[in-house]
């Protein structure tokens, strides 16, 4: 009779143990915002950027069980990381030159008769240092992101940009990754300049988010140039218009296909920044 009672006293702390652990995992992994809270620089290979669900579950089961001490609350717990990381995520180094950009962008022939009619970048590794899509960051994690750490040279993008908008150009973004968190990373880079209209993925030409397109960027940059350039531009045979569009992109397989289709692509395998223009 004891060993009965043992035996069912032990199957219900097991079975509390998996209701613990089931309402733990429910919690989305908050390494991220540890990083944005602390300000670490996230810029590990892909390959071993995160760490572990059960590494997560860990983190988050510890301030749980600050919180049953009296020390921290759950709600506090998660205050602060929201806190800190709004509060870093625009926070910029002193040393930036602007001047330096200012000078390198005033070089840049914008306004000649055969500049490029649209920029385009890819997003992954591009516009951001990191890899997003690999990392698994979703929109909701982005407001929980350094804004800054992530992007490969914030301000030189934005000084870029503002420049090419000011000059009548149109700026686009074509990436394999997933649409709605791209839009949200780029509503703090640039806000109001990149939506559904000039960020393309692969759901923008038929197909599922998140996937290599075995054509490459080719198709995206021809529906880019059909809804952006082509209707407001004089007519013109399609390898013209494809060679008023610049192209940067990390992945040197996919400059190689958009050069042969007639763009200009511009291999960046160090990201979009001003020390490599």
């Amino acid at each position: 009779m004891n060993g009965e009672n043992r035996r069912r006293r032990s199957s219900v702390e097991r079975g509390e143990r998996t209701k613990e652990y089931r309402r733990h995992s429910n919690v989305y992994k908050p390494s991220m915002l540890e990083d944005a809270a602390s300000g670490h620089k996230n810029d590990r290979p892909s390959s071993s950027i995160g760490r572990t669900r059960a590494d997560a579950r860990g983190s988050y089961a510890d301030a749980l069980v600050a919180d049953e001490s009296g020390t921290r609350s759950e709600r506090a717990f998660s205050r602060d990381l929201r806190r800190n990381s709004q509060a870093q995520q625009f926070q910029m180094p002193a040393q930036v030159s602007v001047d330096s950009r200012t000078a390198i962008l005033d070089e840049f022939p914008f306004d000649a008769p055969d500049a490029p009619l649209i920029y385009v970048w890819d997003f992954d590794q591009t516009i951001l240092k990191i890899h997003s899509f690999a990392q698994r960051i979703r929109p909701e994690d982005v407001q929980f992101r350094n804004i800054f750490e992530d992007t490969a040279d914030l301000i030189f993008f934005r000084m870029f940009v503002d420049r090419a908008l000011k000059h009548r150009a149109q700026v686009a973004i074509a990436s394999f990754g997933q649409y709605e968190t791209i839009k949200e990373y780029m509503d703090h880079i640039t806000p109001g300049v990149f939506n559904r209209t000039n960020i393309s993925t692969p759901m923008s030409i038929g197909e599922r988010d998140g996937q290599n397109l075995r054509c490459g960027k080719v198709p995206q940059l021809d529906l880019l140039m059909n809804t952006l350039v082509a209707k407001s531009s004089n007519p013109m045979n399609p390898r013209a218009i494809r060679s008023r569009c610049m192209f940067f992109d990390d992945q040197l397989d996919n400059i190689r296909r958009c050069n042969e289709a007639g763009y200009i692509g511009i291999h960046t395998p160090y990201a979009f920044t001003e020390a490599d223009w």
